[in-house]
């Protein structure tokens, strides 16, 4: 994972953790820091120091772990990729057995 994968994964979960409950504003004015510093958090522009990820995450009544865990979307896009590689390699695997059985049967009715 690249430091910018990571600095956007910080984005988005602030902005989603934020979502209904403060605007970068109303987030500025409880943890003290600036509304222009959460705007470029948000926009990929600063990299918070770990004062400010832990006010923020103070703010947000979480840990701050929990601002760069992936998003459920991500989550989600990780189980369907998942779920198609599986299912390819079980459909490679029953071909593979079924050519096997084919090829034992042919050779065991000469």
């Amino acid at each position: 994972m690249t430091g910018l994968t990571l600095q956007k994964r910080l984005a988005s979960n602030l902005k989603a953790l934020r979502k209904g409950k403060f605007t970068q504003e109303t987030l500025a004015e409880a943890t003290g820091l600036s509304s222009q510093m959460i705007n470029n958090i948000e926009g990929c522009r600063r990299w918070p120091s770990e004062e400010t990820l832990a006010k923020i995450a103070d703010a947000l009544d979480t840990d701050v772990q929990n601002l760069f865990v992936p998003a459920q979307e991500e989550s989600n896009q990780a189980a369907d990729l998942y779920k198609l590689i599986s299912d390819k390699i079980i459909e490679d695997v029953k071909i593979a057995v079924d050519k096997s059985l084919e090829d034992f049967r042919k050779n065991n009715k000469e």
